[in-house]
């Protein structure tokens, strides 16, 4: 394809960029079911800078596209490309390295250290193309979906107290088992245009256990345990207290692999039903 050229996204349309979205991940591993107002819901909640995002343009069209966030991650500025596609017609020419590599000076010039992204284990065509731009595997995430749900029994003098919000406590960060997932983190919730409830579970006064959850979607993207007060049941009790708020199944996406909530989980009932790998490209 000669007629090709790299652009900013700066300025392209919602609609323009959700036309691309669709059609590169038509043909995904995994069933695509965002719409266009899900797409720009996702985009807000992890940052997307258009002026930092990079697509491949043939004869006016979006081919191939990376769709880019900001922000700090583990102290340095990063680029963190929440989508990348190419349509399947375009494919077989490096369009997405190719565009990695013209996004990469122009990353510097704003203080861009670092880039990272989530690919499906499975995708193996996907991390050749990343391994072969400079991306190297940091972690492994599963995906974990829970259609049971276990039953509800809060330990003795344990009240359970349900508040609208997105925001996770400060003081609760070092309760977390790992380091939560881009979209996951403190501050991509609290920017997302998506309604949270905080489910706490309080004993003598005292929070002892915390989640996050979506109560339509069934989205649970953080939880955990007070570390005084761990191994007494609070794991479950916190999970079964979401679960009946639920409208649907739980569904945790991209939590540590080696994470103890894994582990919790899958003892629970849970599924795997993806696994993922974090990748990140080293560009100072």
């Amino acid at each position: 394809m000669k007629d090709w050229h790299f652009a900013s996204l700066e300025g392209v349309p919602l609609a323009q960029l959700y036309q691309a979205f669709a059609a590169a991940f038509a043909d995904y591993l995994l069933p695509m079911q965002l719409d266009e107002a899900g797409l720009h819901t996702m985009l807000q909640r992890r940052g997307y800078v258009p002026g930092l995002s990079g697509g491949v343009f043939a004869g006016g069209r979006l081919i191939g596209f990376h769709f880019i966030c900001q922000g700090d991650w583990q102290g340095r500025r990063t680029a963190y490309d929440t989508a990348s596609g190419v349509l399947p017609e375009a494919r077989g020419q490096r369009l997405s390295q190719r565009l990695f590599a013209w996004l990469a000076p122009r990353w510097r010039e704003q203080g861009v250290q670092q880039a990272l992204l989530e690919v499906l284990a499975e995708n193996t065509a996907a991390r050749r193309s990343y391994t072969a731009t400079g991306f190297a595997l940091s972690r492994q995430f599963d995906c974990l979906q829970l259609q049971a749900r276990p039953p509800l029994a809060l330990p003795e003098a344990m009240t359970l107290v349900v508040e609208a919000s997105n925001d996770w406590p400060v003081g609760c960060l070092g309760w977390l088992a790992a380091e939560p997932a881009w979209q996951n983190s403190v501050r991509a919730l609290a920017a997302s245009p998506q309604r949270f409830e905080r489910v706490g579970l309080y004993g003598q006064g005292q929070l002892q256990a915390l989640a996050l959850l979506n109560p339509i979607s069934g989205e649970l993207p953080l939880f955990a345990v007070h570390p005084g007060y761990r191994r007494q049941g609070l794991g479950q009790a916190l999970i079964a207290s979401a679960a009946a708020r639920s409208d649907k199944p739980l569904y945790f996406n991209n939590l540590d692999a080696d994470s103890p909530s894994v582990q919790l989980l899958l003892k629970l009932g849970a599924t795997s039903v993806a696994l993922q790998h974090e990748m990140r490209w080293d560009i100072a």
